[in-house]
Formats: C-alpha cells, structure tokens, sequence
C-alpha cells in the first residue's frame, strides 16, 4: 500500500515538474553526495599540514565530496606539472593513501620545503618527476619525507 502512495506521489511531482516519471525515477536513484569542507593551505604551511589543520589556522576552505579524514588542499602554483596541472588549480591531498609509482605526490625536503610531483621508481631509485620536459627530475634522498597523495583535482572558472 505504501509503495503505491510513493509512487503515485512520485507520478504527481514528475507531472508537477513537467519532466517524465522515467527521468525523476533515474534522478531520485542517484546517491546522494555527502560534501565535507577541506582547508586550502599555503605552501609553507603544507610542510607542517597537521598542526595547520588541527590548529585550524585555514582562511579558505573548499568542499568536495570524498570521505576521508585528512585532506587539505593546495593551489597549484609554477608550470612544471603542466599542461596537466595549471597554475591556480586546486589539488586535493590525502595524507592517509599510500604512495606508488606514477602517482601525483606532496613530498617534504630537509629543510621544509614542499613540491608536487608524479613519483618515479627506477629500480631502488625513487624519483620527482616534473610533468614539463623543461625541468628535470629530482632523486629522492632519505631525508625527504612523504607527505600526501593528489586524489583531486579542482578546476575553477
């Protein structure tokens, strides 16, 4: 009996709407996206995300609709990940997701300083390679540290 009322309610709102019963039935099938609001950050302040994210220090904030824990987001600046990544894009960064060869990365030089580049394994050699031929790849040493994977991109008009 209930699912014939929600039906013929259904029927009366797609009337309603002008649009057929087929399409509002296929909308009203789609999950519902959760969005959670996750902090753009500096570059400098990426270095040190966790304390810049608990501490809550974040002027602007994006929403997106993945549901991990620790995410922030960073605005793409310089043209060495070009043409894939440009200049003011947003990045999502996930500090939980493992890092392998070809994936988008965040890592943390010895003195602090942070880039983004796509992970490069050449054997037991891991490598920073920039997307532009102009700039040339870096080698990964010990003391650079991994700090979160590219999930995202978010391209804004």
């Amino acid at each position: 009996m209930r699912e014939s009322l929600n039906q013929e309610l259904f029927k009366k709102t797609a009337d309603g709407l002008q649009v057929p019963f087929e399409t509002l039935a296929e909308l009203a099938a789609i999950p519902f996206i959760k969005l959670r609001k996750v902090p753009i950050i500096s570059w400098a302040s990426a270095g040190k995300c966790e304390e810049v994210i608990e501490e809550g220090i974040p002027e602007e904030w994006i929403e997106v609709d993945v549901d991990k824990p620790n995410l922030f987001a960073l605005r793409v600046q310089g043209e060495s990940m070009e043409p894939e990544f440009t200049e003011g894009e947003i990045i999502i960064v996930d500090t939980d997701s493992p890092s392998e060869s070809g994936h988008f990365i965040i890592p943390k030089n010895g003195k602090g300083e942070i880039t983004f580049k796509q992970a490069k394994k050449h054997g037991n050699v891991r490598i920073l390679r920039p997307l532009d031929p102009k700039y040339s790849e870096i080698e990964m040493t010990e003391e650079q540290r991994y700090i979160g994977k590219v999930i995202r991109k978010i391209k804004k008009y």
